[in-house]
């Protein structure tokens, strides 16, 4: 089966930085688990290699790649010349950027079946992310020989070889992907790269346009659009598509340089310092996480490697990576509560509450508590509607420390809710005490209070946050509307 390189192994593919960086996005493509060739075994070896790799392709599902692997090296144990056991090893390896182990495992899931071409394919695209392309091109080459339909080959190999300056042989298996899959974006924008370097740039700006049209979520197509029309002098339909392409993915910093220079044109020059300025902060972010990219390439089970790469993919709200690193961290080292706390958030980052609750209660079995942990748990409890158990959290939290003001602010909220306004009071004026410039906690303390009957103290309340909003610039009719309630 041929896929796109799956988003949460994003960062696998920044090593071929400079395909992936002429792509816009994660266009270097693997192929999924999948397949099954043996060689002479027992049928009960079989059996068992078989089960296990079930067991296997269930964990690493779920990211419990170390234990994927252990269930992997059984199954290699019971049936050594099972082809398939060495290939989801290899992929595995891959998961974990131990890209030397991927190739090897590779090989030899090759060398006892040469015609799988699914381990080939990721041998090549191995290959690429170490930047050997030499080899890289070598082993696309051999999948083309074994399956000449297999697309994402053919645009792995058309992206090494503009790179490369060939763009004859560049254009070759464009031509050819487009003949098997003639409505495919992935080639037209390729083809309109390819012409963008020719200095062809109306038939850039055609097969642009045609991938745009196909595919109209990829911010790396757009950013090439852009700098097509300014090649073309076009500067306000290129500040159009370099806006389009910034909303599709805010992080893709070409698109702010290529934005930058079409502002500057067009007499916005405020704009233009500032796209300028966005593209310099993540250059050096990116150079940041290439370094750590490359120590965790160097040492894949390096657990605090993995953890600070977790942390530069939070800083950058790719929480979604984040979680994978984390995820590998606590695998590695499953004492660090630590570890297994930032999983957990990042489960919350991502939306998935019961996720995160199972993670921080494991967190709490492990003896680490403080108030922010519960005070979390309370959280992911409340999105999930669950408010007697989020009350609990939060007065544990609470118990742990007394003048938290988000803490008091979310139990104040649940009494409220429960129409207790003398405990909600009390609450809010508890998060007051830690916070006094909590505007939205002297809001609802102002509600509380005239709620119970505290005529005059609601209305000092309501005094303090007039004085407070406009002193920080700030009207809002919200209190208002709440004490019409």
């Amino acid at each position: 089966m041929n896929s796109p390189f799956p988003d949460r192994n994003r960062h696998l593919a920044t090593v071929f930085a400079l395909c992936l960086a002429a792509c816009g996005g994660n266009d270097v493509g693997i192929d999924v688990p999948g397949g099954d060739s043996i060689q002479e075994t027992t049928a009960i070896g079989l059996q068992a290699a078989r089960r296990d790799i079930e067991i296997g392709q269930d964990l690493a599902a779920r990211g419990l790649i170390s234990a994927a692997m252990e269930a992997y090296g059984r199954a290699a144990e019971s049936a050594p010349g099972l082809a398939s056991v060495h290939y989801h090893l290899g992929n595995a390896h891959l998961e974990l950027q131990d890209y030397p182990g991927a190739v090897d495992a590779f090989t030899l899931a090759l060398s006892l079946d040469s015609t799988l071409v699914s381990a080939r394919h990721n041998l090549a695209a191995t290959y690429m992310r170490q930047q050997r392309y030499l080899e890289a091109i070598a082993e696309h080459e051999r999948v083309l020989a074994m399956d000449p339909r297999h697309l994402t080959t053919y645009y792995n190999l058309a992206t090494v070889y503009l790179e490369q300056g060939e763009f004859e042989r560049a254009q070759k298996l464009i031509d050819r992907g487009l003949e098997i899959a003639p409505e495919d974006a992935f080639f037209y924008r390729v083809l309109g790269r390819l012409r963008l370097e020719q200095q062809r740039y109306e038939e850039a700006l055609t097969a642009l346009e045609q991938a745009v049209t196909l595919d109209d979520t990829h911010a790396g197509a757009f950013a090439d659009l852009a700098k097509v029309r300014l090649r073309l002098d076009q500067p306000a339909e290129a500040v159009v598509a370099g806006r389009r392409s910034i909303n599709l993915d805010s992080r893709l910093k070409r698109s702010y340089f290529v934005l930058g220079d079409a502002y500057r044109r067009v007499g916005r020059e405020a704009d233009s310092r500032a796209a300028l300025q966005r593209f310099e902060r993540l250059n050096q972010e990116d150079e940041q996480l290439q370094r750590q990219l490359l120590t965790v390439g160097n040492d894949s089970r390096n657990h605090a490697a993995r953890a600070a790469l977790a942390r530069l993919y939070a800083q950058q709200g790719r929480f979604g990576e984040a979680l994978a690193e984390y995820r590998i961290a606590v695998e590695l080292m499953p004492d660090s509560t630590a570890f297994r706390r930032q999983l957990g958030v990042m489960h919350v980052q991502l939306g998935q509450y019961d996720q995160a609750l199972e993670i921080f209660s494991q967190v709490v079995e492990l003896g680490h508590v403080d108030a922010d942990l519960y005070y979390t748990m309370g959280l992911a409890s409340l999105h999930r509607e669950r408010f007697g158990q989020a009350k609990q959290f939060l007065i544990e939290a609470r118990r742990l420390q007394t003048d938290h003001p988000d803490v008091n602010y979310s139990l104040g909220l649940l009494f409220g809710r429960d129409g207790d306004f003398g405990l909600a009071a009390a609450a809010f004026e508890a998060a007051l005490r830690g916070r006094p410039d909590f505007v939205e906690a002297r809001k609802k303390l102002a509600v509380a209070y005239l709620k119970e009957g505290r005529l005059e103290e609601s209305k000092r309340e309501v005094r303090i946050v007039e004085e407070l909003q406009k002193s920080q610039g700030v009207t809002d009719s919200t209190l208002e509307t709440e004490m019409r309630r």
